[in-house]
């Protein structure tokens, strides 16, 4: 299982997760886990809910340094 998550603090406002999970079950040409494509689908449906700009706070995961993900 593969787990991707937001989570969301806004003054005055309760705090929230936001997140996306994929479960991996061995069939063939199935992904084993969450993708740029998913990951970007994960912040624009984020910055939908919130209404408000994002900070995010990356690791070195090489998706995350994309131009893709870069653009999102």
């Amino acid at each position: 299982m593969s787990v991707a998550g937001l989570r969301c603090y806004r003054p005055g406002e309760s705090r929230r997760l936001i997140y996306r999970t994929l479960l991996y079950r061995g069939r063939k040409g199935q992904p084993k886990g969450l993708r740029e494509p998913d990951l970007i689908r994960l912040l624009d449906a984020a910055h939908q809910q919130l209404q408000a700009p994002i900070v995010l706070v990356w690791d070195g995961l090489s998706a995350h340094k994309s131009p893709p993900m870069r653009r999102s």
